[in-house]
């Protein structure tokens, strides 16, 4: 694999890439798992994870909008770059805000 080694889980047979997450996110006991989310019983392997489960899962917020100015807004920044490019023909940067502002004033 060009992307990686792939582990073979000891416990259930799956190949991963990662397999110290696959562990704390699949097989580690709730009440031991160091990131887990009380509202669903789901176990992370790091903290900035268990907050994005939560932001996206639990509250839906969607805090990155579009800086174009259009009306979609996405849960990360990833999905709003691939709508930047897709639908505005490249990713935002700060050029395009300065001429932005400048076509305002």
């Amino acid at each position: 694999d060009v992307h990686g080694v792939r582990e073979v889980c000891t416990v259930c047979g799956v190949e991963v890439k990662k397999m110290k997450s696959h562990v704390a996110i699949f097989h580690t006991p709730f009440e031991q798992a160091k990131h887990k989310c009380e509202l669903c019983r789901k176990c992370f392997d790091s903290s900035s994870s268990l907050k994005n489960h939560n932001m996206n899962m639990h509250l839906k917020l969607r805090p990155y909008k579009c800086r174009y100015g259009c009306e979609f807004a996405y849960n990360d920044t990833s999905n709003r770059n691939s709508h930047e490019k897709k639908k505005h023909g490249q990713l935002f940067t700060s050029r395009d805000n300065k001429e932005m502002v400048e076509m305002k004033e």
